[in-house]
Formats: C-alpha cells, sequence, structure tokens
C-alpha cells in the first residue's frame, strides 16, 4: 500500500514511517526541505508547500491508498501568544486545504481513499 504523510520528518511522523516503512508499505513523505531530512529505510522524501496544492508532489497522489497529514507549527516551540496561536492554527488548515484541493484534483479512480489529519 502506498501512503502519503505530509509532516513525515516531524517527531510523530518519522516513526510512522518508519514502522509503516517496516510492514513493507510504500512511504513517501512531503517535506519542506527533503535534502535535509534525515534517510529513512524504505521512506522517499519529496519536496512539498504546504500552502498550495502545486508541485511534484501532487503527481504523488495518483495511486496512494492513503495520505496522513501531520504538519503544522511545532505546539512545544515558544510562548502561546496571540500571533503564536494563529501561526498554529494557519499551519495547519493550509496544509489541509492544499491536501484536499489536490486531492479534488485527483482523477476520482486514482485517488487516495482514505485522509487522516492529526496535529
Amino acid at each position: 500500500m502506498r501512503v502519503l504523510i505530509a509532516g513525515g520528518s516531524g517527531y510523530i511522523g518519522r516513526r510512522l514511517a518508519g514502522s509503516l516503512a517496516a510492514d513493507r508499505h510504500d512511504i513517501v513523505s512531503l517535506s519542506r526541505r527533503p535534502e535535509s531530512a534525515p534517510s529513512q529505510s524504505g521512506v522517499r522524501f519529496v519536496k512539498w508547500d504546504a500552502r498550495t496544492a502545486e508541485g511534484d508532489w501532487v503527481n504523488e497522489l495518483a495511486g496512494a491508498q492513503g495520505i496522513i497529514n501531520l504538519a503544522g507549527a511545532s505546539i512545544g516551540k515558544g510562548r502561546w501568544t496571540r500571533r503564536r496561536m494563529e501561526e498554529i492554527l494557519s499551519s495547519r488548515l493550509s496544509a489541509t486545504s492544499a491536501i484536499v484541493d489536490a486531492v479534488n484534483r485527483t482523477p476520482a479512480d486514482r485517488r487516495p481513499s482514505v485522509l487522516v489529519n492529526a496535529s
């Protein structure tokens, strides 16, 4: 099964990607900086921009069975000021919106059947 993971280089995403890859699933980790992502056996990193449904990552959706969205600004860094809370919320909303837009543009018979959204 092919699964895309947005936020796959984060704390939870790395562990989830590793576990799924160990079970012989085809894992595509969507990353802002794939060239600096730590190498993981069985995980392929693809560049993405969580603010837009454009780029090479969109092509990865066709034929994938699922996408897991863990992307967003870290909740563990810095004080929870009004500005920080807006950044945290905005980062999650824009990533979700980009994913849903891209899925909707993928041919119906080739789009993932499952979207798991968590943060």
